[in-house]
């Protein structure tokens, strides 16, 4: 008997909304049926992109992360605007579990004093409380290396992620230039001696990442906007059912 399990998507490409477009496309194409726990249905995938230039950009269907990077939520997870959230009706912002215990301020610092390090990670999960929590946190760790170019002309900076659990139509691109913007300030705070530091390819794994049925007409509209002038699909790796 085969079982049935999550498609894994994997996707590498130069920019973060040439990646969006491919891995939507992916998904919406391979994904299996799940229910959430919120009584909703998604297509879902296990996916792994990597993009070789990001930068903080967002792809021009992609309306919700648009609007969610115009109204400042980078600001939201690289300076705390919105943590005075937290126990009002909030149960976390990624810069509360991030900056806390000045876990970038540690990552920063063992970086500066070994680039190559393997140890250079932040983590949000907590698990007293987000193991029964409603809304526990999507982003689950952070890592980060320095690759110091030879004869002393600069560093490249290389930022992995992961992700338990992540809506595709409506966070995903907004996420990720969160996570390219943290990476530009973390290469930015890095010794003269490293300098200059260019953020260079950008890695992310997802367990679940999904498309809610409530947009699947959008979905496929913005697909079919796409798909008529590219079909990027049948370029990348996919394995599953």
């Amino acid at each position: 008997m085969r079982l049935v399990s999550l498609p894994l998507v994997c996707v590498e490409c130069e920019s973060v909304a040439e990646a969006w477009e491919r891995v939507l496309a992916l998904v919406w194409k391979l994904g299996v049926v799940r229910l959430s726990e919120d009584g909703g249905r998604t297509k879902a995938a296990t996916s792994v992109v990597g993009i070789s230039n990001p930068m903080v950009e967002v792809h021009r269907g992609d309306a919700v992360s648009f609007q969610a990077v115009k109204d400042g939520y980078i600001d939201e997870v690289l300076k705390g605007t919105k943590d005075q959230y937290i126990g009002k009706g909030w149960d976390y912002t990624y810069h509360e579990r991030l900056f806390s215990n000045s876990q970038i301020e540690s990552l920063i610092r063992r970086i500066s004093e070994f680039p190559e390090t393997r140890r250079a990670q932040a983590v949000t999960w907590r698990p007293v409380q987000d193991s029964v929590s409603a809304n526990p946190p999507c982003l689950q760790r952070v890592w980060i290396s320095v690759f110091p170019e030879k004869a002393g002309k600069g560093s490249s900076l290389e930022l992995h992620t992961d992700w338990r659990s992540r809506d595709l139509f409506n966070a995903w691109e907004a996420n990720v230039c969160a996570m390219v913007a943290l990476g530009i300030r973390i290469a930015e705070s890095l010794p003269d001696s490293l300098q200059p530091v260019a953020l260079g390819r950008y890695v992310e794994f997802t367990d679940d990442l999904h498309i809610y049925d409530k947009d699947f007409e959008n979905v496929q509209r913005v697909l079919g906007t796409t798909q008529a002038r590219r079909a990027f699909a049948s370029r990348d790796m996919i394995s599953g059912p």
